[in-house]
């Protein structure tokens, strides 16, 4: 959701960003729902909107890493490696930059790398 916060507001009007960390609720909801202008807040405060969502899915991620073990084990790598791709790759693009990309992207072979990473190196914890 973090590397989505422009084009969910253009395109949708959704913003999935918690009320009670935005500046001003009143005026940040207008500009992300109403008027679907999110650019018009500037890279930095949407950065640090960002930063702010990282923050909590890490928090949340942390917390739920112990239930991995308890799906079932075909399953396991996979559910590491979709986490994983967002967490090694979208969240380092958007945490690296000074400012807001609006289009957090990794490349192919980014993606790969993490997928190889995912499955074959840290996934091994949890499928003995």
């Amino acid at each position: 959701m973090a590397r989505n916060i422009v084009y969910d507001s253009e395109s949708w009007g959704r913003c999935y960003f918690l009320t009670a960390f935005m500046d001003d609720k009143n005026e940040d909801v207008r500009v992300f729902c109403v008027e679907k202008k999110p650019k018009s807040m500037g890279k930095i405060k949407l950065r640090r909107y960002a930063i702010l969502m990282i923050q909590l899915a890490n928090k949340h991620h942390l917390e739920s890493m112990g239930a991995i073990n308890r799906l079932p084990r075909e399953i396991r790598g996979t559910i590491l490696a979709s986490t994983e791709v967002y967490r090694d790759g979208i969240i380092d693009a958007i945490q690296s930059s000074s400012k807001f990309p609006y289009k957090a992207k990794l490349t192919t072979y980014n993606k790969l790398m993490i997928l190889f990473k995912t499955l074959y190196i840290e996934s091994m914890q949890y499928v003995v």
